[in-house]
C-alpha cells in the first residue's frame, strides 16, 4: 500500500509538473514573440527604458547586494558533474547498505517481498533525484552530463561486496545488458528535466528583469544593442537632410539621435498621409517636404 501510495503521489507530482512547465514555456513563447515583433524604433525605446531602470536600480544598495539563490549558484557552477557524482555515490551506498541490512534479517518468508518493495523505492527515489539533478543544472546538455555520472557512480556502487551486491553480481548484470533500458530512462528524464530547467531559467530572468534586477536589466540591454546593431549589410536606403544637423551629430548620443530623426520621419510620413499620400516612404518623404510649411 505504501510503494502504491509513492506511485500514485509521483504520477500527480510529474503531471503537475509537467502542467506547470509546459504553461511556463507558452508564456515565455509569447513573451519571445511580443519583443521579435517590436520595430527598431520601438527596440530603441525600450532600450532608453531599460537605462532609466538601471540607473534607478544602482541608487538602491539593496539591489545591488542581492545575493544569488542556491539554484542560480547550481546553474552557473563548473562543478555540476561533481555533484552529479556525489549523488550518485552517496545514492548507491545507502542502497547497497539497505539491501545488504535487509537480507541478513532472519524472515526467511517475507524478505523477497521486502526487498522488491525496498527496490521499488529506491527505483522512485532515484528518479526524483534524476529529475531534480537535471533541472538544477538549468540546460539540456548540462543535465546530460550530470545525469550519467550519478548513474555511473550508482553502478559503481553495486561491486561493494554485501550480499546481495558484489563484483560477481555486477559482472553479471552487466553482461546481461539489463541497465541498459534503466540507462535509456534515465537519458529521457534528463532531456525533459534539463528542458524543464532552461525554461525555468529563461522564466527567472524574465522574472528579474520585471523586478529591475541589475543583472537582468544589463543582460538584457546588451541583447537590445545586438539587436540594434547588426553586422554589415548592404542596404538602399533614403537620405533625408536636416539643416544644422551636423552639429547635433557630433555633441549627442548616436541612439539619441536615431531616435530624434526616427521621430522626425514619422512626422513626414504623418504630413504627406494627411495630403492624401498613399506612395512609399521615399515618394511620402519627396511629398512631405513639399508641405514643410505643415511641420
Amino acid at each position: 500500500i505504501i510503494v502504491a501510495s509513492l506511485i500514485f503521489t509521483a504520477i500527480y507530482t510529474g503531471l503537475g509538473l509537467v502542467s506547470s512547465v509546459l504553461g511556463q514555456y507558452r508564456q515565455i513563447k509569447d513573451q519571445d514573440k511580443k519583443l521579435a515583433g517590436l520595430t527598431r524604433q520601438e527596440m530603441i525605446s525600450r532600450l532608453f527604458t531599460i537605462r532609466d531602470r538601471l540607473r534607478e536600480a544602482s541608487e538602491s544598495p539593496g539591489k545591488l547586494k542581492r545575493k544569488r539563490t542556491m539554484i542560480e549558484r547550481a546553474r552557473t557552477s563548473a562543478a555540476f558533474p561533481l555533484s552529479g557524482v556525489l549523488f550518485g555515490l552517496a545514492f548507491g551506498v545507502i542502497r547497497v547498505v539497505i539491501t545488504w541490512g535487509l537480507a541478513a534479517l532472519p524472515i526467511q518468508g517475507a524478505r523477497p517481498s521486502i526487498i522488491e518493495s525496498t527496490n521499488v523505492f529506491f527505483n522512485l527515489v532515484g528518479i526524483f533525484g534524476v529529475v531534480l539533478l537535471g533541472y538544477f543544472t538549468g540546460s539540456v546538455w548540462r543535465s546530460f552530463i550530470a545525469v550519467i555520472s550519478a548513474y555511473g557512480a550508482a553502478l559503481m556502487c553495486g561491486f561493494i561486496p554485501l550480499s546481495p551486491h558484489g563484483p560477481a553480481e555486477m559482472g553479471a548484470f552487466l553482461a546481461a545488458r539489463d541497465h541498459n533500458p534503466q540507462m535509456v530512462f534515465m537519458l529521457i528524464l534528463a532531456l525533459l528535466s534539463g528542458w524543464s530547467g532552461q525554461v525555468d531559467e529563461r522564466g527567472m530572468r524574465h522574472r528579474r528583469l520585471r523586478t529591475d534586477d541589475p543583472a537582468a536589466l544589463i543582460g538584457e540591454a546588451i541583447r537590445i544593442q545586438k539587436v540594434l546593431n547588426p553586422k554589415t549589410r548592404s542596404a538602399c536606403v533614403v537620405v533625408v537632410d536636416v539643416a544644422r544637423s551636423t552639429r547635433i551629430k557630433m555633441k549627442a548620443d548616436p541612439l539619441d539621435i536615431e531616435f530624434t530623426f526616427r521621430e522626425y520621419h514619422n512626422l513626414v510620413q504623418e504630413a504627406a498621409a494627411s495630403e492624401g499620400c498613399s506612395q512609399p516612404p521615399a515618394m511620402a518623404l519627396y511629398s512631405a517636404l513639399n508641405h514643410l510649411s505643415r511641420l
